[in-house]
This record gives C-alpha cells, sequence and structure tokens, in this order.
C-alpha cells in the first residue's frame, strides 16, 4: 500500500509538503463477505451469514458482537465445529420494516491486543411489498 498527504507548513521557503508512506497490510482475519448486503422485501425474512477465519499469526476468540443502531439489525455468532484453524460463523438478520436504504456496523469484540475489534460494515434496501392487483368488475363471478 502506497498512501500520500501534503502537509502546509509555516515555512516561506516550503509552503508545502508531501509525505509519503508506503508498506505491506496483512490481515488480521478472513471475513467472507468483507462487507454484508442485505437487499429484499419489508415482508421478507433477510439473514445472511458471514464467516470469520483466524490467521495463525493472530489468533483471538470471539467475545462478542455490537451494533451501532441497536434497532435495525441482530446478530448472534458461534464457533464453528470440526475445523482445523479456530473460525466463527455470524448470522445477521434485518430487524428493520420500513422501506428505503440504511447502513450499519457489526463491531466485533475480540480478545486481541493487535486488534481487540473488527468492524464490518452493513448495506441494505428494503422495498415495499408487492399491492395487490383489485380484481375488476368483469371479472367478477355472479
Amino acid at each position: 500500500m502506497k498512501k500520500s498527504a501534503t502537509v502546509v507548513t509555516n515555512d516561506p521557503k516550503k509552503k508545502q509538503i508531501v509525505l509519503t508512506m508506503n508498506g505491506k497490510v496483512e490481515k488480521f482475519a478472513n471475513i467472507v463477505p468483507a462487507r454484508l448486503r442485505l437487499d429484499g422485501r419489508v415482508d421478507e425474512e433477510l439473514v445472511k451469514k458471514i464467516t470469520i477465519t483466524t490467521r495463525d499469526k493472530y489468533p483471538f476468540k470471539i467475545l462478542g458482537t455490537r451494533v451501532s443502531k441497536t434497532n435495525i439489525l441482530k446478530v448472534a455468532w458461534e464457533p464453528v465445529k470440526g475445523v482445523k484453524i479456530p473460525e466463527y460463523q455470524l448470522t445477521v438478520k434485518n430487524l428493520r420494516k420500513k422501506p428505503g436504504s440504511y447502513n450499519d456496523n457489526i463491531y466485533v469484540k475480540v480478545d486481541s491486543k493487535v486488534k481487540p475489534e473488527l468492524r464490518i460494515r452493513v448495506y441494505s434496501t428494503l422495498r415495499k411489498p408487492p399491492e395487490e392487483k383489485e380484481v375488476k368488475n368483469s371479472d367478477k363471478q355472479p
């Protein structure tokens, strides 16, 4: 990764200095999907799963989860059994019943000093249910 920033100074000879940083960025954990989309109708149950796999270099255990907006999402988690590398599965359920678009964040608290919290972004679009078609007068039975 390579990033640059321009710094404005009060030095008349060098009014601006460009700072550049570059380095390797390592993943702390494998999160699939990295960002969650919950799209559907308000009358549907919208539930999706997220898998979090630890890495040998950064082992951790999940201690809990929380969401930014408590009335929009419900999150449950459990360890996956029978796998060699510690893995967790989060179940995310939409609670909102109002059509529209929204976003939220899931925060996963872990027992690591390297990175004590993981953030997963959630994006959603909820549509109204289809309206029932009116029965025409000519279609009515006598």
